[in-house]
């Protein structure tokens, strides 16, 4: 969600049952610290992405778009823990994602960022014990790749965003340079539409060669659907949309990455979208489909 829709986003995912809330210690603290976020590195779109609950000190997440070359915008993702001090996640090649996606490196965040994949909070300090003063030797072989959580923390946090970060369809446009902006013509969906799965679409590059045709064209205008709906995610269910009570607002929720919720009030601008949970995917749910 937008930080300038911070506590409205709040609000409106709290008040529907959806188990995504702050207190007001953390409420007043991240308003502070994403604005000075904001201002220090001059952002002009900043977003609370979310939390990471763990075992120790849980990962607050924002999410920052900067326009490039290239038709989508780039995201650049900040974390902070309980000081609320936020640093920008560190990249994540291919060699370092197989190994964070290994068994080993499954299970719950403990809150340390500086961990190694696979030892426990103090187990570092055991084994610089064991190893000694052997370092700097010449002709001593080169160390093994240290992976600490803070690197599966920023895999992570793409994995999600990848899979998730859902919109209302016709929110975005595209220029006549084929970049994307926001729509500022959209006035949101009806409710009739928004609670079908194919008013809403993935804000990420497009995979699929239709999509990617119609951005490329020239009369991008009359090819405004330029981004992959949700209805054909794998496993299919793996969505789900529900209403509140007075019809004001409603909320999508992905079931395969539990936590993750959207929200649009039909008829208006507004949207949004976080998440809150462990960081784990739900694997089994294409059993629990069946």
């Amino acid at each position: 969600m937008e930080l300038a829709e911070f506590e409205y986003g709040l609000d409106q995912l709290a008040s529907h049952g959806v188990g995504i809330v702050l207190n007001v210690h953390e409420k007043a603290c991240l308003k502070v610290a994403l604005v000075k976020l904001q201002q220090q590195q001059n952002l002009r779109q900043l977003y609370f992405w979310g939390k990471i609950l763990t075992a120790g000190n849980d990962y607050y997440i924002a999410a920052a778009l900067q326009e490039g070359l290239a038709a989508f915008p780039t995201k650049k993702f900040y974390w902070s823990g309980p000081s609320f001090d936020f640093a920008e996640l560190p990249g994540v090649d291919g060699e370092v994602s197989k190994l964070i996606d290994s068994a080993e490196a499954r299970g719950p965040f403990f809150g340390t960022p500086d961990r190694l994949l696979g030892k426990k909070p103090g187990d570092e300090e055991e084994e610089v014990a064991a190893e000694g003063g052997g370092e700097g030797e010449e002709g001593a072989p080169p160390p093994p790749m240290k992976v600490r959580e803070v690197h599966r923390l920023s895999h992570v946090v793409r994995q999600i965003d990848n899979a998730t970060a859902v919109v209302p369809k016709g929110s975005h446009a595209v220029l006549d340079s084929h970049k994307i902006i926001g729509n500022f013509a959209f006035k949101g969906l009806s409710f009739k539409d928004a609670m079908e799965l194919e008013s809403w679409v993935h804000f990420r590059p497009p995979h699929d060669v239709a999509k990617l045709r119609a951005l490329s064209r020239d009369d991008v205008q009359f090819h405004s659907d330029f981004l992959e709906g949700v209805e054909d995610d794998l496993p299919i269910g793996s969505w789900t949309l529900r209403a509140d009570p007075s019809c004001e607002t409603v909320t999508i929720r992905s079931l395969l990455w539990p936590g993750y919720v959207a929200y649009h009030k039909p008829c208006t601008r507004f949207f949004g979208g976080c998440y809150f949970g462990t960081g784990e995917q739900l694997v089994d749910l294409p059993f629990l489909l069946c």
